[in-house]
C-alpha cells in the first residue's frame, strides 16, 4: 500500500508541473485567445479583451494583426496617448497597410481635440499635422486645423455702449466706444493692444446755501443744478504666454480722466490647471488719493467642452480701506453662441478686467452687479456680440445704479 500512495503522490506532482508549463508556454495561452478576446470586447469587456491579448502575446508583439487589435482596444479604453504608440509601431511593421495609418490618425485627432478643449493649441496642432501625413485623404485632421485656425492670427473686436448712471438726486447718461487687437504671435505668445472712450452728461445738483434765499420766505433754500460732461480715456498693452497647464499675462494700463489726470496701473494673472484648476489676477492702480490694489483668485472647472463654471473672491485695498466680494461666473459655448456671465456680491472699487480689458471706474462703492455677453457666429469670420452690465452703487448716504448695454464686430480671419 505503501507504494501505492507514493505512485500517487508523483502522479500528482508531474501533473501539477506539466499543467504550470502549459500556462507558461505562449503558444498554448495563444490557442483560442484571439476569438475569446473578440467575445470579451462583444459583450463590453474591453479592458478584458486587451489584457488576454497581452498576457498572450504580450506588450511588444510582433504580430501586425495583435499589434493593431492592442491599438484599438487601448482607443475604446480612452488610453488614447497608449493607442498612438501601438499604431506607430504597426506602421512600422513589413506588413502594414492603410489601416494602420488610418487608426493613428484618428488617434491623432482624437488627442488633438483633447488638447484644445485644455487650451493647448500647439499640441493640438502637432498632432493634427502628424494626422494629415499620415493620412492626407483623412477629413477629420483638415477639420481640426481649420478650426484651429493659423498659428499666427489677429482677431480684432470693436464695440459702442450706452451708458447711464443714477444716484439721486445726480444722474449722468452717456456712450462708449471700445476696440481691442490680440494678436497670436503663434500658439503660444499673444500681444493686445486695446482703447476706451466714453463720456457722460448730466446734472449735477449742489447743496443749498446755509442762509435763506431771497425772496423765498424765512428758512426756505432753493437747491441748484448745473450740467457737467465727464471724459475718460483708456488705453492697455498686454502679453501673454499659454501652456498645457500654465498660462501667464501681465498687462500695463493707463486711464486719463477729466478732473484726476493720469491714472498708472497694471495687473498680472496666472492660470494653473486644464479643464479645472486656480485662475489669480492682481491689479494695481496710483490714484491721487493714493495707491489702490486688488486681488481676484478663482477656481474654475469646465465639466464639458460646452460648460464652465469659476467662483472666488475679490478683495480690494486702497486709502479708503478693504473691501471684499464673492464672485461667480458661468460660461455656455456652442459652435454657432456663446454666453459668459459674472456676477459679484460685495463691496468692489474701480474692479480691472483683464480677459476683455476694462476699468469700471466710478466714484462709488458698487455693492453687486453682473456683467452677461452673448456672441453670434455670422459667418465663417464675422461674429456679433451684445454686452449688459448692472451694478448696484452707493455713496456716503445715497444709492443708485449704473447701466450699460453694449454691441460689437468680433473678426477672424
Amino acid at each position: 500500500m505503501r507504494w501505492m500512495r507514493l505512485l500517487g503522490a508523483l502522479a500528482s506532482l508531474l501533473a501539477v508541473t506539466t499543467g504550470a508549463g502549459a500556462q507558461t508556454d505562449p503558444y498554448a495561452l495563444r490557442a483560442g485567445a484571439w476569438d475569446k478576446s473578440v467575445q470579451l470586447e462583444r459583450s463590453g469587456d474591453f479592458r478584458g479583451a486587451r489584457d488576454l491579448l497581452m498576457q498572450a502575446w504580450g506588450t511588444q508583439s510582433d504580430s501586425y494583426e495583435v499589434t493593431m487589435r492592442l491599438a484599438y482596444l487601448e482607443s475604446r479604453l480612452g488610453r488614447i496617448e497608449e493607442a498612438i504608440a501601438l499604431y506607430r509601431r504597426a506602421r512600422a511593421m513589413p506588413p502594414a497597410g492603410a489601416d494602420a495609418a488610418d487608426g493613428l490618425a484618428l488617434a491623432l485627432t482624437a488627442q488633438a481635440y483633447s488638447r484644445m478643449e485644455e487650451g493647448d493649441r500647439e499640441g493640438a496642432r502637432e498632432r493634427l499635422e502628424e494626422a494629415v501625413a499620415a493620412s492626407p485623404d483623412a477629413e477629420a485632421p483638415r477639420r481640426g486645423l481649420a478650426l484651429l485656425g493659423p498659428a499666427s492670427r489677429v482677431d480684432p473686436e470693436v464695440w459702442a455702449a450706452f451708458l447711464q448712471q443714477s444716484v439721486e438726486p445726480d444722474k449722468f447718461q452717456g456712450w462708449a466706444v471700445f476696440a481691442h487687437v490680440p494678436w497670436w504671435v503663434n500658439d503660444r505668445f499673444r500681444l493686445r493692444l486695446a482703447a476706451r472712450y466714453l463720456q457722460t452728461q448730466g446734472d449735477v445738483v449742489t447743496a443749498p446755501p446755509d442762509s435763506p434765499s431771497p425772496g423765498n420766505g424765512p428758512g426756505r433754500r432753493k437747491a441748484s443744478s448745473s450740467r457737467t460732461t465727464d471724459r475718460q480715456g483708456e488705453l492697455y498693452a498686454a502679453i501673454g504666454w499659454s501652456g498645457r497647464y500654465v498660462a501667464v499675462q501681465g498687462m500695463g494700463l493707463a486711464v486719463v480722466r477729466k478732473g484726476e489726470g493720469l491714472i498708472p496701473g497694471g495687473a498680472t494673472s496666472l492660470k494653473i490647471g486644464a479643464t479645472a484648476g486656480l485662475h489669480v489676477e492682481q491689479a494695481i492702480l496710483s490714484r491721487d488719493a493714493g495707491i489702490g490694489w486688488q486681488t481676484l483668485p478663482r477656481l474654475y472647472w469646465w465639466p464639458s467642452h460646452t460648460v464652465g463654471l469659476a467662483a472666488g473672491a475679490r478683495y480690494t485695498h486702497d486709502p479708503r480701506g478693504g473691501a471684499l466680494s464673492g464672485v461667480a461666473g458661468l460660461s455656455v459655448v456652442g459652435r454657432a453662441a456663446a454666453l459668459h456671465a459674472q456676477a459679484h456680491l460685495g463691496t468692489e472699487r474701480w474692479p480691472v478686467t483683464m480677459d476683455t480689458p476694462a476699468v469700471l471706474a466710478l466714484d462709488s462703492d458698487l455693492a453687486a452687479g453682473a456683467v452677461v455677453t452673448s456672441t453670434f457666429r455670422l459667418g465663417d469670420a464675422w461674429q456679433m456680440g451684445v454686452q449688459g452690465q448692472w451694478e448696484k452703487v452707493e455713496v456716503p448716504a445715497f444709492q443708485g445704479s449704473y447701466v450699460s448695454l453694449a454691441t460689437g464686430l468680433i473678426w477672424s480671419p
